[in-house]
């Protein structure tokens, strides 16, 4: 399985979370299913803004094609794992 990375992004000075992963076509189809997400051109990568819910959203979509690094969302009081 490829790694998909989330991350925290700063953009546009508002939180985001980070969809980062190097280039698949089946890859780019699962994202596209992501309501919310946009691609952001300076950064050259797809972000949702970064909520707990977009957060779970953005693994359930893509959790079924990937395995993934951690994130922790700043919105939440906890770290939250998105492989849980």
């Amino acid at each position: 399985m490829k790694t998909v990375r989330l991350s925290i992004l700063e953009h546009r000075g508002k939180r985001c979370i980070k969809i980062d992963f190097p280039f698949d076509d089946e890859l780019k189809i699962a994202v596209d299913k992501i309501q919310g997400r946009k691609w952001s051109q300076t950064n050259k990568c797809w972000y949702v803004y970064d909520t707990p819910g977009n957060l779970y959203y953005a693994r359930d979509k893509l959790s079924h094609l990937y395995i993934f690094n951690k994130v922790q969302s700043s919105n939440s009081k906890n770290k939250i794992n998105p492989n849980s």
